[in-house]
């Protein structure tokens, strides 16, 4: 079933699966050798953090809910020692391309440029 993306909470959830599927696939060679524990804890950082995103640009203080997911991120051990930073590194950067994208719309889209009716 399609995300109400009419909805903050809608658009939070597509943003959450969006930066999931991404993350997961930087993580695609290990991804099958993870524990289920750290593959669902990886999807539920992901989807909190498209929470907090819309925290934050709604001007709300996140910086200690994102402290602790990075403490997280930075702990999982089931893809190998020393690997945690790998796991962490893999969510950042899809956190990244995907708010980034995310925000590029807006821009546009307040400017009357995406081609939005």
């Amino acid at each position: 079933m399609a995300n109400d993306l009419t909805t903050i909470a809608g658009v939070a959830k597509e943003l959450g699966e969006k930066v999931f599927d991404k993350t997961k696939e930087k993580l695609a060679d290990v991804w099958d050798d993870m524990l289920i524990k750290d593959q669902e804890a990886i999807e539920r950082a992901c989807k909190r953090m498209a929470r907090l995103t819309f925290d934050q640009l709604a001007g709300k203080d996140v910086e200690s809910n994102i402290k602790v997911l990075e403490a997280t991120l930075a702990n999982y051990l089931s893809v190998g020692v020393n690997q945690g930073s790998r796991v962490s590194d893999a969510f950042w950067e899809s956190v990244f391309d995907v708010v980034g994208t995310l925000l590029k719309f807006l821009i546009k889209f307040m400017a009357g440029k995406a081609g939005v009716e």
